[in-house]
């Protein structure tokens, strides 16, 4: 667990919210944010959940890229996505989606979602990251 996240109600949203995103075939603007929607349920509301950020956002001391841009990058975001065949394409996209951080909660749980779902797609296996491996992870950001 990277974030800290383990009650029944957040484990139950993440289960869902993948059985939801593993049966598309192509990433969509809705397709991340019905899956942001069922994973942060039970942590966010109103015009949060489900929805890109309205406001500017800082992650480990660093201004993310001002929310006017988040529709447009998204949709670049899925269109690479959605050409993505093996690992290191896969690994791109999803230090891509972290750094564009487009909702106020859940960008690491979700981005993590759709990091495994394009490697499902591609016939690859599961990337399960565990605790001991937090620091190799945080090490692609660099």
């Amino acid at each position: 667990m990277i974030e800290d996240v383990d009650d029944d109600e957040s484990l139950d949203n993440a289960h869902k919210a993948w059985n939801f995103i593993v049966k598309e075939r192509y990433m969509t603007k809705e397709a991340i944010l019905e899956t942001h929607r069922i994973l942060m349920a039970n942590h966010l509301s109103g015009k949060d959940l489900g929805h890109f950020r309205t406001c500017e956002v800082m992650v480990g001391g660093r201004k993310c890229l001002p929310q006017f841009l988040i529709p447009h990058l998204i949709c670049d975001w899925y269109q690479k996505v959605n050409g993505d065949k093996n690992w290191t394409d896969i690994e791109i996209s999803h230090v891509m989606f972290e750094r564009l951080h487009p909702f106020i909660d859940g960008n690491g749980r979700l981005g993590r979602l759709l990091m495994n779902w394009g490697l499902v797609r591609n016939k690859l296996p599961i990337k399960v990251l565990l605790e001991k491996e937090k620091q190799k992870y945080y090490d692609w950001f660099i």
